[in-house]
């Protein structure tokens, strides 16, 4: 079931990119196997269709290798908000995985209800990127980086490209946990 709901947010992602690029829209199958696009580190210098491309690329690339590990048992660090000085005002949380669920949320010393975070895990990222990279205007500039052994995603930052304020997520320092 679970591969089947990645499965499905994946094509509806891919279906989502290949219409907001700009170019010629693509099939998601089209696009989930075009395996010639390479990355660039300065994205604004691709069309917006390659560009497209490279981020359904890099997110199938990393969500597979993500799903290939599977821990069950983990924790991480995971901070979101804003850009600028309202980012800098959110403290990071630690999120504790077992049995594939969040079961404990810190900051600091305090315990958080869990309940509050369950859009926390890495699997929900994974799915909030893959919405917010397909329903984002054209204009959005996205930056996307993606660790490089597990394939979680480490930073996801989107800016508009008039009048809106971005937003950025960070997981850092995941341990797999015995």
């Amino acid at each position: 079931m679970k591969n089947w709901i990645q499965s499905f947010a994946l094509l509806i992602f891919c279906s989502q990119m290949a219409g907001c690029g700009g170019g010629d829209s693509k099939s998601a199958a089209s696009i989930a196997g075009d395996n010639n696009v390479a990355a660039s580190n300065s994205p604004k210098a691709l069309p917006a269709d390659a560009e497209a491309k490279a981020l359904t690329e890099s997110f199938i690339n990393a969500q597979a290798l993500w799903a290939n590990t599977a821990p069950t048992n983990y924790h991480y660090s995971f901070k979101e908000g804003g850009f600028g000085y309202k980012f800098d005002a959110y403290n990071p949380v630690t999120i504790w995985v077992r049995e594939g669920k969040i079961s404990q949320v810190i900051s600091g010393i305090q315990v958080l209800n869990s309940e509050d975070y369950q859009q926390a895990s890495i699997e929900q990222i994974f799915t909030r990127l893959a919405y917010t990279l397909g329903h984002s205007p054209a204009d959005t500039h996205f930056h996307v980086e993606y660790d490089a052994l597990l394939g979680f995603p480490t930073l996801f930052k989107a800016t508009p490209g008039c009048c809106a304020q971005g937003m950025q997520l960070i997981v850092t320092d995941l341990h797999i946990d015995p």
